[in-house]
């Protein structure tokens, strides 16, 4: 039909009985080759036959659905009866979306690789800190440092199946909740407490967290960084002990620097010396020479102190 004398780039007016071999010369050597296959294996097989080839012809490159079926008498193919579809256009469309999908796969592998990189370098540098980390999305925990770990006695999976105020004492659980709701509302503007911490062993451990809340990539975070007192909070109660026992001694005590100036005295110190706390302060302890003793004496004094001994001795008051 003329449909076919177009696709084949053929006169309307061939000869009858041409053969096919004629017909299709137009077309590519290996597609010509295809077809004049395909068509001895109808003669062969007397079946027909359908496929989706493309034919080059001339240089133009054209896709076509085709159907060849053979006409069978006494037993041999007298007649093949072929219909092309042509299907160019949408062998395009479809040849875009896979270059589309190609390029959208690549894109993803890419910007995959690029958060997994960033994922390693956050791991590295929270895993570098000397304060514990944990990040929460919606309630829930997405990741916990060794150091936090270490601290609460739980590890990273474990924690992620408890919420945030599971590991708080009962007596702070209420402070601790109206903190974190309340540094939910002020985003990047971080929050402070102190409270206690029941650890995985149920011993009770002093932190003080800051609890910060970011919005990155539409995903609201809380970033809790933790920080383990209890040691701090035990030293300063010593210290306070200490401190308090020094000033209710009834001798008088003064502590010197390295250099030997006087940077803490009780209250003794003044009543026995005379001198005002004030006055004693940023002083050398010769301020308190009794006068009868010599310089030799003097350095005996501080070398004995230097050596980690004990002196005794007398010095004087502020009215001689």
């Amino acid at each position: 039909n003329p449909a076919f004398h177009n696709i084949l780039r053929l006169s309307l007016d061939l000869p009858a009985n041409m053969s096919m071999e004629h017909i299709i010369q137009n077309l590519s050597g290996q597609t010509f080759t295809d077809v004049l296959s395909k068509l001895r294996k109808i003669q062969q097989d007397k079946k027909s036959i359908s496929y989706e080839g493309k034919i080059e012809i001339k240089g133009s490159k054209r896709w076509f659905v085709t159907t060849l079926n053979p006409k069978i008498e006494n037993n041999s193919v007298s007649e093949i009866i072929g219909t092309s579809l042509e299907i160019t256009d949408r062998k395009k469309i479809e040849q875009a979306l896979i270059e589309h999908e190609t390029n959208l796969e690549l894109l993803i592998e890419k910007r995959t690789a690029e958060l997994k990189s960033r994922e390693i370098r956050f791991r590295q540098m929270a895993e570098s800190l000397y304060d514990g980390l944990i990040i929460y999305e919606t309630g829930s925990l997405v990741f916990g440092n060794t150091t936090f770990c270490s601290i609460s006695g739980y590890s990273e999976n474990e924690l992620m199946h408890l919420k945030s105020i599971d590991l708080v004492h009962s007596d702070d659980k209420k402070r601790v909740s109206e903190l974190i709701e309340l540094s939910k509302l002020s985003n990047n503007t971080p929050s402070d407490i102190v409270f206690s911490l029941v650890a995985k062993e149920g011993s009770l451990k002093r932190i003080r967290n800051r609890y910060i809340t970011w919005i990155q990539e539409k995903k609201k975070l809380l970033y809790v960084i933790s920080h383990d007192i209890t040691d701090q909070e035990k030293n300063e109660k010593q210290l306070l002990l200490q401190s308090t026992a020094l000033n209710a001694a009834a001798n008088g005590i003064s502590i010197s620097d390295e250099s030997g100036k006087i940077i803490w005295v009780n209250d003794a110190i003044t009543k026995l010396t005379g001198y005002e706390r004030h006055e004693l302060l940023g002083k050398h302890p010769s301020i308190l020479k009794s006068g009868q003793h010599n310089e030799q004496f003097y350095n005996d004094l501080w070398q004995n102190v230097n050596t980690g001994k004990v002196w005794r001795g007398d010095d004087r008051r502020h009215q001689g």
